[in-house]
């Protein structure tokens, strides 16, 4: 019994380190925390009930508990069981949102707009209302990434994906965008999400990917080859799914914001721009993306393949080249690495996506579309209104040439 109690705790500590965010972001809050506590409770007090002999049974069916657990995110994950396997924002979320820009640079975004979401806890497409269940004749294109796609400190009317789906109603096209972005999310949530959105009828699938993972690899490139970090999951398991729904019905443990910034009222938020700190610069190691990053791309091709879904990498556009000034050092979010350290990086990372071509997957090189410049980006990787503009002309121009 000693072997099984030591193999459920270390069971419980693995589903805490492949927690993907922990305390980190709003969007997962103390998640993987709770969870983890939990599973400790049920192993200690295994050992209490192991004491009596009449209560053994209570005691062993608390100590297959986490076994169980943790086998059971393999089999809803991959039969796809349920969409709350998969991240989304709160719905139908309304907020005004203040921006004060106190970075020193005129960067072209503006300081109040509207973060909206939809009734299935996406950013909000203004411009044609999507029922999820029933695409009726549209072409549906599903973009999958993090912040670059999410485009939280614009407006509605101007994230990419939007401007995308108004390019294609003045040009007669019936189609419908959905845009799953949330901030701070690697390849292996997109997977995650896109797998559980496959079901729900993908003509066109384009992936904004990279960014989040080459940042994730420049700070803990340990942890991203690991195969107990990409092979386990703790969002995917039974005991999660019910922590989590138990959490968002405790009335005072309040279900944070979707909207970027903090929340000032019920209807309106504010983001206070600072100046990233200076970091230490580690050494350049790096020869490959990550296990994670690799690993996670290949799924999602053979979810694509499988399904039958025209899929499209675009590779990441980003500010950083050989000569960049030192002055922007203030607006870079990812600077782990020197300037040129990270021209390698950002590159290793698209040449990577560049090389996936086949018959069924399509790769748009995006990033050389894009000049590097405080016209198009507000920081490292993130789009100004002249960002997501250019942005959505490129994409829609390769889509008329190579989709409709």
């Amino acid at each position: 019994m000693k072997y099984l109690f030591i193999f459920n705790i270390l069971v419980a500590i693995l589903l805490y380190k492949t927690t993907e965010y922990k305390l980190q972001t709003p969007y997962f809050t103390y998640y993987g925390l709770f969870f983890f506590i939990g599973l400790l409770f049920l192993n200690f007090f295994l050992l209490i009930f192991w004491k009596f002999e009449k209560l053994r049974s209570i005691g062993i069916t608390l100590l297959l508990i986490p076994i169980f657990n943790l086998f059971s995110g393999f089999i809803f994950h991959s039969f796809n069981i349920s969409d709350n396997l998969f991240p989304r924002l709160n719905k139908n979320e309304t907020k005004e949102v203040l921006i004060k820009n106190n970075t020193g640079f005129n960067l072209d975004i503006d300081s109040k707009f509207n973060f909206s979401t939809d009734y299935f806890g996406f950013r909000k497409n203004i411009y044609k209302e999507v029922n999820y269940l029933n695409k009726n004749k549209n072409h549906r294109i599903v973009i999958f990434g993090a912040s670059t796609i999410l485009n939280d400190h614009l407006d509605d009317s101007l994230t990419w994906p939007n401007l995308l789906q108004k390019k294609s109603n003045s040009s007669g096209l019936t189609t419908e965008i959905i845009n799953t972005g949330i901030n701070g999310l690697t390849a292996k949530q997109n997977y995650k999400i896109f797998l559980g959105m496959s079901k729900y009828e993908i003509d066109t699938a384009i992936f904004l990917i990279g960014a989040n993972d080459w940042h994730l690899q420049s700070r803990n490139p340990k942890k991203v080859d690991s195969i107990f970090y990409y092979l386990f999951n703790i969002e995917n398991t039974i005991l999660y799914q019910f922590t989590r729904k138990m959490r968002d019905s405790l009335s005072f443990l309040k279900n944070p914001i979707s909207a970027p910034g903090l929340e000032l009222t019920t209807n309106q938020a504010i983001i206070n721009l600072q100046k990233s700190l200076p970091s230490k610069k580690r050494k350049y190691l790096f020869k490959k993306v990550s296990a994670d990053f690799n690993y996670h791309v290949n799924k999602i091709i053979y979810v694509c393949n499988k399904k039958k879904i025209k899929c499209i990498f675009l590779t990441q556009p980003n500010i950083f080249y050989d000569e960049l000034d030192d002055k922007y050092n203030d607006l870079l979010k990812t600077n782990y690495l020197k300037n040129k350290d990270m021209v390698k990086l950002t590159k290793l990372y698209n040449d990577f996506l560049l090389s996936k071509k086949e018959k069924n997957i399509l790769v748009f090189d995006l990033e050389s579309k894009i000049e590097k410049n405080l016209l198009f980006f507000r920081d490292d990787v993130h789009f100004t209104k002249s960002g997501t503009n250019k942005v959505s002309r490129e994409v829609f121009d390769f889509l008329k040439e190579r989709i409709f």
